[in-house]
């Protein structure tokens, strides 16, 4: 599912771009959000994973780079899981 997400946000990307679309892949890893309660699973590492701001930080320092340039995936991870 990854992949074609992944592949779909690709194409969009270079069929939009010249209209000075910008399209972004966001690939988190683990975020402490309710997803571990739902799921079930105790979050041992909750001060190592990511936060949602964190995220969110880095989707704006995304959006924030000059208009000639563009990030089409932004893949980002804890540093120390």
């Amino acid at each position: 599912m990854k992949h074609a997400v992944l592949g779909f946000s690709r194409s969009l990307m270079l069929e939009v771009r010249k209209s000075n679309i910008r399209v972004i892949a966001v690939c988190p890893g683990s975020v402490e959000t309710s997803f571990f309660d739902k799921a079930g699973v105790e979050l041992t590492n909750a001060d190592k994973v990511l936060q949602p701001e964190d995220v969110a930080e880095s989707v704006v320092a995304a959006l924030a780079l000059p208009p000639r340039a563009l990030v089409s995936e932004l893949d980002i991870r804890p540093t120390n899981p």
